[in-house]
């Protein structure tokens, strides 16, 4: 990431004398500012050979830089109409103009602000004095941590543009090198060949062949079936779309050798809450438009370099198994291509025209466009009218379709919660399945997909919270600033929309009982989950008498709106659908309880049968299996394992009711 200080010059071109007003104004009224002078006390001056002494004490001052700061020199064909100058701190860019470049350029804590004055003279356009020198550290240099401050600390930078990339969820956090530039230099010094024009153009056509004979001759199907169904099949392809993303760092490193410059090293780290792979590119910025473009794609080409490794081994093996990685790989390359995330098409698009980066400058550029007085920050400098343009068109386009994904991810987060828990359920049960047949890969797979299944959750919490905290501020801030007698309102309306959120989302999610919404916890050890499973599917018929009265079976029975319970009914036929993910003995009491908690009743308890009090009447079960007579089941009503085609009758004090021994299964909802 790039941010960006501009600097007021406080020097003029050669062909005029720096004029310092302030300075001028104090010097002629016979007084000199206070200064601090390696912690002396302030000085106040009358006579004029004191004013000489304090000033000749103030040049003989020897500034240092911060630690990690670097000068990478002059940006390359930028968008912009002046040149622009790069000073790297922290790992961070910050743009500035040549003049404070050049002070920064001689600033080497040996040097005396004299020293640097002189020699910036010598080599720019401007004349300077060491005042002038001095000004400059401590009004821009300093604050921006560049140079050390008097009492050698480096200040924290306050300034719009520097502070914004620490709070920014798009921000690669947690940084880890995993490969050195010492053994990365030896590769790209061999991979850099894949660039050059003989090896780059048989490549990319080889690139276009293989796709078009995977998608429009051979086909997917085969491949996907076999990963499917192969034990460990997943497992195998997430491993090897790892090592892929690996080999896609290498393009960039080894794009960037190429141009001329070098990679810092590839490591790993967390954006938003999902780990990823990155290079350290810093060098590019040193390079050429096509350089730096080359370096965007360079992770594409060597994508693509990894798919026909693939084809090849299919072809040599005659086993498709892998081919489906392919597609995956194309399907990482275009969600790559998105410009509004900091991925690689996003970083090509900055390149093209010439703006280090989008987003942190995207505030200095409004800034400059409205020019409103009231509205304070850094400006950008003037841009190339074309680049102006496309950058115009990609802030209007990034506000709106950035609204419009967060708009979508708060309606739709509640349902993202119901799908995620549902889903761990399901790979819990996957788990004990897995672990009742001693399978390891089976045991494995359901831990990796819960990991896989809580980051999307997690990264859209971390976006939301850290958007709507830095949403609600501003409301305070904007009220505070333009209505200070209004600040309570701003602080109402922020907690308005709060509770709005809150009041129209948490209902949905499958966790909170009350607000009318049924509960999706498990019963009886079955979990409500977000899809129906089908590793044992049966039916089985219940009818209920009460004093001779059919009693209706409820639709919907453990089918609240957001899950299904593995035994539940979807009409009022009686037919209850066990739908379950492995297969075991269930029974009518586990059903009876997910009938109490979806209805919230009372349906069959130890005392009463729908209300209807055991203790002193009689309560009769029969069971019938495929047609067959009916016969009568002594044991615990509860205890009662489910069979498929079962007909279950129960009468409660009903002596004149005859037990059901036929029902129409294909024109059921069971249908057939």
């Amino acid at each position: 990431m790039i941010d960006h200080l501009s600097s007021s010059p406080t020097t003029v071109n050669k062909k005029r004398q720096f004029k310092n007003i302030r300075l001028q104004a104090m010097l002629e009224s016979g007084k000199l500012p206070v200064f601090e002078l390696s912690g002396k006390f302030p000085v106040f001056a009358k006579d004029m050979q004191f004013k000489s002494t304090v000033l000749q004490a103030i040049e003989q001052e020897r500034p240092v830089l911060a630690p990690k700061v670097l000068l990478m020199g002059e940006l390359k064909e930028s968008g912009f109409q002046q040149r622009q100058w790069l000073i790297q701190r922290e790992g961070q860019f910050i743009q500035v103009s040549e003049l404070l470049y050049r002070v920064a350029e001689q600033i080497n804590g040996e040097h005396t602000l004299r020293e640097i004055a002189e020699r910036v003279t010598e080599t720019t356009d401007w004349i300077v004095k060491g005042t002038h020198v001095r000004q400059i550290i401590h009004s821009k240099l300093i604050p921006m941590g560049i140079v050390l401050a008097a009492d050698g600390s480096v200040v924290a930078p306050t300034v719009a543009g520097i502070t914004d990339w620490k709070r920014s969820p798009l921000t690669l956090n947690a940084r880890v090198r995993l490969i050195s530039p010492r053994i990365l230099d030896p590769i790209t010094g061999v991979l850099q060949v894949f660039f050059t024009p003989f090896v780059l153009v048989p490549v990319l056509v080889t690139i276009v062949l293989a796709h078009i004979w995977l998608y429009f001759v051979h086909g997917l199907t085969m491949s996907l079936r076999n990963v499917l169904y192969t034990p460990g099949g997943l497992l195998l392809v997430l491993a090897v779309m790892l090592i892929s993303n690996i080999f896609h760092e290498f393009g960039h490193a080894s794009a960037i050798r190429y141009g001329g410059g070098r990679a810092r090293g590839i490591g790993a780290g967390i954006y938003l809450v999902y780990p990823v792979f990155y290079t350290d590119l810093t060098d590019s910025y040193r390079l050429g438009r096509l350089a730096r473009v080359r370096t965007d794609l360079g992770g594409f080409y060597f994508h693509f370099i990894f798919e026909l490794g693939i084809i090849a081994y299919t072809l040599i093996s005659r086993n498709d198994f892998l081919l489906i990685i392919v597609a995956l790989i194309d399907l990482d390359i275009i969600y790559q291509c998105m410009p509004f995330v900091r991925f690689d098409g996003y970083w090509t698009l900055a390149d093209l025209t010439g703006i280090p980066d989008f987003y942190s400058q995207m505030v200095p550029f409004v800034l400059s466009v409205l020019r409103i007085p009231a509205l304070q920050g850094t400006k950008l400098p003037d841009l190339k009218p074309w680049v102006k343009v496309i950058f115009t068109c990609y802030s209007v386009s990034s506000v709106f379709v950035i609204g419009y994904l967060l708009t979508a991810m708060v309606i739709y987060e509640p349902a993202l919660v119901v799908t995620t828990w549902g889903a761990l359920f399901a790979q819990r049960t996957a788990f004990a399945a897995a672990r009742m047949t001693h399978d390891v890969a089976g045991m494995v797979l359901p831990g990796v997909q819960v990991v896989l299944l809580i980051l999307p959750l997690l990264g859209n919490v971390y976006i939301l919270t850290n958007i709507g905290a830095k949403v609600l501020g501003t409301i305070l801030k904007l009220s505070k600033h333009f209505l200070p007698q209004w600040s309570r309102v701003g602080a109402l309306c922020a907690a308005g929309i709060v509770a709005l959120v809150l009041f129209l989302q948490v209902p949905q999610l499958p966790f909170v009982d009350g607000f009318g919404v049924p509960s999706t916890k498990p019963v009886d050890g079955i979990t409500c989950d977000h899809l129906e499973h089908s590793t044992e599917h049966i039916h089985i018929h219940l009818a209920i008498y009460v004093k001779s009265q059919p009693v209706t079976i409820p639709s919907d029975i453990g089918r609240p709106s957001t899950c299904f319970y593995w035994l539940h009914t979807h009409r009022t036929d009686g037919v209850i659908h066990l739908e379950a993910p492995a297969t075991a003995a269930y029974t009518l009491g586990q059903f009876l309880d997910i009938w109490a908690q979806s209805k919230q009743m009372l349906v069959l308890t130890s005392t009463s049968l729908l209300d209807n009090p055991l203790n002193g009447h009689e309560l009769v079960t029969w069971v019938s299996q495929d047609g067959q007579p009916a016969q009568r089941y002594t044991g615990n009503v509860g205890d009662l394992v489910l069979q498929g085609h079962q007909i279950i009758t129960l009468a409660y004090d009903s002596p004149n009711v005859n037990p059901v021994t036929y029902f129409d299964w294909r024109n059921s909802s069971a249908g057939g």
